[in-house]
């Protein structure tokens, strides 16, 4: 029922000549914005890494050091392997 009123609807508004979806005008995101954002944050955080790295510690181990040390991700929360990990990838990427 809910279905049936709802593709009448939009059908009217085609119609009537309603651009249905898509972009409505609002600002544009520089999704590259993001990938320098996390870049920056990787060269910044790299010595440390780095020394974790040097110690021989698993990703799992550099998340928890990383999380006891009170460093923070660039959300706000604790690390994870899978975090450190992109961390790792983002400084040997370069």
């Amino acid at each position: 029922m809910i279905s049936e009123r709802t593709k009448a609807a939009l059908a009217a508004a085609k119609a009537r000549g309603v651009k249905l979806g898509g972009w409505k005008g609002g600002p544009k995101v520089d999704g590259r914005l993001g990938v320098r954002q996390a870049q920056a944050f990787a060269v910044e955080l790299e010595p440390v890494v780095g020394d974790l790295r040097r110690r021989g510690l698993s990703l799992r181990q550099m998340a928890a050091e990383l999380t006891s040390q009170g460093i923070q991700t660039p959300r706000g929360g604790q690390w994870s392997a899978c975090a450190v990990r992109n961390v790792l990838l983002r400084l040997e990427a370069g």
